[in-house]
């Protein structure tokens, strides 16, 4: 499965402006009966999507996630947003990744920590389901983790030229104004994957002040590990296993 073949599996890209401009856009040349259908945002939730469906949250400790977002609009881009270094833009865009998480994880019905999926993908994702009702054997769940793998997803990356993820699909990049990507080593769409990257890639500074901000905000459930290695004096190290969500 290419991403250029996952654009068409499942085409209703930029949930919901997409939907609400385009319409209901049908999956082509794919049968999906008996299977639910999905559509991913990185929006706020909106008391309409109820009346969709049900929601499953993934989430990302932030620094992470902020990382990997300045990766993909500021460092890898022809043309980026625009030029900020990567500390100044996780510390201006904590806040904001923390309005959108108070408001919309309270309202998923179902929810799945991206450092579960990467330690245990079968219980973590068979956990998700259950608790949205979507019935599965563990037979297929077990093949699926095993597809979409990091280096499995990477293989097929290379074998079809596709490093740039969903932006290497240029009816996408049309649809929705996705920015060219640099033809540069190291700048593909399975960029990392890893647990943990913001002990490397942030300053202390910026780390201080991160965890400063979830601390205020009650989100310690983020900040518990980075305060227990700065006690004991020690640093965990990124896991070596990666997941591709």
């Amino acid at each position: 499965m290419t991403y250029t073949r996952l654009n068409r599996v499942a085409p209703n890209h930029s949930f919901p402006n997409g939907m609400i401009q385009n319409g209901f856009v049908e999956p082509l040349d794919f049968d999906n009966s008996g299977f639910p259908l999905l559509f991913a945002t990185h929006d706020q939730w909106e008391p309409f999507w109820d009346d969709i469906g049900d929601v499953l949250f993934v989430e990302r400790h932030p620094l992470d996630a902020l990382i990997g977002h300045w990766y993909n609009i500021i460092a890898f881009p022809e043309i980026p947003h625009e030029c900020i270094d990567i500390d100044a833009f996780v510390s201006r865009e904590l806040p904001d990744w923390i309005d959108r998480y108070q408001i919309s994880r309270p309202r998923a019905k179902a929810h799945l920590r991206y450092e579960d999926a990467v330690s245990d993908p079968q219980r973590a994702f068979g956990s998700a389901f259950r608790a949205l009702g979507v019935p599965f054997a563990a037979a297929q769940l077990q093949q699926a983790v095993a597809m979409t793998s990091f280096d499995k997803v990477r293989a097929m990356e290379d074998a079809n030229g596709e490093h740039h993820g969903h932006v290497s699909d240029p009816i996408r990049m049309m649809s929705v104004g996705d920015r060219p990507w640099k033809r540069e080593p190291g700048v593909r769409f399975t960029r990392s994957g890893r647990v943990g990257q913001w002990r490397h890639e942030l300053t202390e500074e910026t780390i201080e002040q991160g965890v400063a901000i979830l601390v205020a905000a009650g989100l310690t459930q983020f900040t518990n590990n980075h305060r227990a290695e700065k006690i004991t004096g020690t640093m965990v190290s990124e896991h070596e296993d990666a997941l591709l969500i």
